[in-house]
C-alpha cells in the first residue's frame, strides 16, 4: 500500500480495541504491583483481607481473560481488514502480512525482555504466523473452528490437572511459589522488582534456567499451550465477525442488544460459579492451578460477545459520545498504549521508578489504573489531533512496508 494512502478506519473497531486496551490493564496491574501468584490466587498475597477477595472476585468475573479475549478477537478481525485493504488496492498481501507479523514478533520479544515478562504480543505474533491461510474459509466455518480450538484449552487444562494430581507431595511442593508463595519467596520476588534496571535485565536472562524442574516445565508448557489455543480460537471468531459485519457495526441494534443480553446472561453466572468452586476447594493448588480455570475459559467467549454487544449498542445509538471518542482514540493507538502501560506501570512499581511494588492492596491498585487510563485517554486525543498514527503504529507501518508514511495530519502539516 502506498505510504501516502490513508487507510479506511472503522470507529467501531477502534472503540472495541480501545476498551480492550484499557480493560487489560485491570488484570495486568496485579502482575506489575504484586507477587506473580496473586494474579490467579487471591490468598497468595494479602489474602487475609476481605477487600482483597471482593476486588479479586470483581476483576475475575468481569476482566480476567475477557479483555485479552476481546483483544484476540479484534486481532483476527484486523487481519481480515488488513488483507482486504491490500487486495482492494490490487496489492498481493502475503509479503506485507508476514512482514507485519514478524515485526510484531520482534516487538513482543523486546517488550518481554526490556520491560515486562507478561507480554502478549509474542502470543499474537505466533498465532498470526499460522492465521493467514484461514482468511478464505467460509465465515461459519471460521466461527465453528474458532470455538472448537478455543474449547481445546479446556482439554489441555484437563491434561494439566491429571498431571498435577499424579505428583507426589514433595514434587508438588516445588510448584508452591507459583501458587502459594512463602514469605521467603515473596521477599525474593520483591527484592528483584525493587532492584536496578540492569539487575532486572540480568535476572530475566536467568529465567530460562529456573525452568529446570520437570513439574514446573510441564505446568509452564500447559499454560502456554492453552493460552495459544484461546488466542487463536478467538482470532478465528474475529475473522468471522469481520465477515459478518459484527465488529464494523453493520448489524442491527436489535442484534447487538441480544448479543449483549445473551452473552452476559450466560457468561457472567458461569464465571461466577467457577469462582465459587475455587472457594469451595479452599484455593488448593491441586484444584485451582488447572481445574479452577475451566469455568472462566468457558465463559470468556460469551462475555466477550456481550461486551461487543454493549459497545456497539452505544455506538449505534450515539450514546456516551465523549467517552466513545476517547476510547476510539486509545484504540487507534492501541500498540503505543499497550507498551505505554508497561512503561508507566514499571516506573510506578519497580526499583528504578517509584518502587511501590508490594505496597498497594488490590483496591489501591485501581489508583494507578485510573491514572494511566486518564493519561492515555487525553494523550491519545491530543496526539491524533496532530498526527495520523500513534508513534509505534507509525514505526510498525514503516517497517512493514519499508516506507516512511506521512505522520502529521494534513491540516497540521500545512501550517
Amino acid at each position: 500500500m502506498p505510504s501516502g494512502t490513508t487507510p479506511q478506519r472503522y470507529d467501531s473497531v477502534d472503540l472495541i480495541r480501545g476498551t480492550a486496551v484499557c480493560g487489560i490493564l485491570v488484570m495486568n496491574i496485579v502482575s506489575f504491583g504484586m507477587p506473580a501468584a496473586a494474579y490467579l490466587n487471591p490468598e497468595a498475597y494479602l489474602g487475609d483481607r476481605l477487600s482483597s477477595h471482593l476486588v479479586y472476585a470483581f476483576t475475575h468475573v468481569f476482566a480476567d481473560q475477557k479483555f485479552m479475549g476481546l483483544f484476540s478477537l479484534l486481532f483476527g478481525s484486523s487481519v481480515m481488514l488488513f488483507v482486504s485493504k491490500l487486495e482492494s488496492a490490487g496489492v498481493a498481501p502475503l509479503r506485507f502480512y508476514y512482514s507485519r507479523t514478524l515485526w510484531l514478533l520482534l516487538f513482543g520479544m523486546l517488550h518481554g525482555f526490556l520491560l515486562w515478562e507478561g507480554d502478549i504480543l509474542l502470543y499474537y505474533a505466533v498465532c498470526g504466523l499460522f492465521l493467514y491461510p484461514f482468511r478464505h474459509l467460509w465465515a461459519p466455518l471460521q466461527f465453528a473452528l474458532g470455538i472448537l480450538i478455543f474449547l481445546s484449552a479446556a482439554v489441555i487444562d484437563r491434561s494439566g490437572q491429571s498431571f498435577v494430581e499424579s505428583l507426589p507431595a514433595p514434587v508438588l511442593g516445588h510448584l508452591s511459589p507459583t501458587w502459594a508463595p512463602s514469605q521467603v519467596d515473596i521477599a525474593y520476588e520483591t527484592l528483584v522488582r525493587l532492584s536496578s534496571y540492569s539487575e532486572q535485565l540480568a535476572h530475566r536472562t536467568l529465567i530460562p534456567e529456573g525452568y529446570s524442574d520437570h513439574a514446573l516445565d510441564v505446568v509452564a508448557a500447559t499454560y502456554v499451550s492453552q493460552g495459544l489455543a484461546r488466542a487463536f480460537g478467538l482470532m478465528l471468531v474475529g475473522m468471522a465477525f469481520y465477515s459478518w459485519g459484527v465488529v464494523t457495526a453493520q448489524r442491527s441494534l436489535h442484534f447487538y442488544r441480544w448479543l449483549a443480553v445473551g452473552g452476559l446472561t450466560l457468561g457472567l453466572p458461569l464465571t461466577a460459579y467457577g469462582l465459587w468452586q475455587n472457594y469451595l476447594h479452599d484455593w488448593d493448588i491441586t484444584y485451582g492451578l488447572f481445574a479452577g480455570l475451566l469455568y472462566n475459559h468457558l465463559a470468556t467467549p460469551l462475555i466477550v460477545m456481550g461486551y461487543i454487544g454493549i459497545l456497539l449498542t452505544l455506538h449505534g445509538r450515539q450514546l456516551a459520545t465523549a467517552l466513545r471518542r476517547g476510547l476510539s482514540a486509545v484504540g487507534r493507538m492501541a500498540f503505543t498504549n499497550y507498551i505505554g502501560q508497561s512503561l508507566l506501570a514499571t516506573l510506578i512499581f519497580y526499583g528504578y521508578g517509584l518502587g511501590l511494588f508490594g505496597q498497594l492492596n488490590r483496591l489501591e491498585l485501581f489508583v494507578p489504573v485510573i491514572g494511566i487510563w486518564v493519561f492515555q485517554f487525553f494523550f491519545s486525543l491530543w496526539w491524533l489531533t496532530y498526527f495520523r498514527y500513534g508513534p509505534l503504529e507509525w514505526l510498525w507501518r514503516a517497517l512493514t512496508y519499508m516506507k516512511f508514511p506521512r505522520l502529521r495530519n494534513d491540516q497540521t502539516s500545512a501550517q
